[in-house]
């Protein structure tokens, strides 16, 4: 059984509530418990084979989370918008970060120390429910792209790169991505060159799927990506 779109809203909007709850009980108790720090375009904000000491909240801007691979070429593992908790996965495995972060866009983000993270966990646990969850669905949208780069051809990932865009982040109400993402950073999401990635967006284009403006891209039929990616779940 697949699910449906209201699962995913659903989560979003726990995900909106117990976040900002825990940030808010954060900020009461101040620094050192909790610092802001703003990040440029393109500058980590933490690199892999390091020690985790706390998590980070972004406020607002665009952070990736990712592996670099052969001849450096990297993976992009998560994306985290406005509202989202990243690099709490190797602190709850209690491991180095296998990942490194860097913010794509400018980016707000809290840092907030371990120890308060964890004594919150056992206060609170909506939120250790809420994390498992994540995970789960993170966990989810990494293993179909990891079958996609084995067994699914190009244009067929740059199609499932476009319906996970649009299933996690949703569309402005003239139809355009929320999230805007460089060529660069797409084609890392899809595990495709870029010339590659350029070339299907040209074909959904003329096929009236979606429509090209500069670096925007907006939706025209959200099933006939679905059907390009040929996924059978709902958006």
């Amino acid at each position: 059984m697949q699910m449906s779109s209201i699962y995913y809203s659903d989560l979003f909007t726990q995900k909106s509530e117990t976040l900002g709850r825990f940030f808010e009980a954060a900020s009461k108790m101040g620094a050192p418990v909790i610092t802001q720090h703003v990040y440029k375009s393109g500058q980590d904000i933490f690199y892999s084979g390091t020690e985790p000491f706390g998590v980070y909240y972004l406020h607002h801007g665009l952070v990736k989370l990712f592996k670099s691979g052969e001849a450096g070429r990297r993976h992009i593992t998560f994306l985290g918008a406005t509202g989202d908790l990243f690099g709490y996965r190797a602190l709850l495995a209690g491991e180095l970060y296998k990942v490194t972060a860097e913010a794509i866009l400018e980016s707000k983000v809290s840092f907030i120390e371990k120890g308060f993270f964890f004594e919150f966990l056992r206060q609170d646990p909506v939120l250790t429910s809420l994390l498992f969850k994540t995970i789960c669905v993170e966990l989810g949208d990494v293993e179909d792209r990891l079958v996609g780069a084995v067994q699914v051809h190009a244009e067929q990932r740059v199609a499932r790169v476009l319906y996970f865009l649009i299933k996690n982040y949703g569309t402005d109400k003239n139809g355009f991505l929320t999230l805007e993402l460089s060529r660069s950073d797409m084609s890392e999401l899809s595990d495709v060159t870029p010339e590659t990635l350029m070339r299907y967006l040209g074909r959904l284009d003329k096929k009236k799927i979606i429509r090209r403006d500069k670096k925007r891209i907006k939706i025209l039929d959200p099933d006939a990506i679905q059907k390009e990616a040929r996924f059978s779940r709902k958006i």
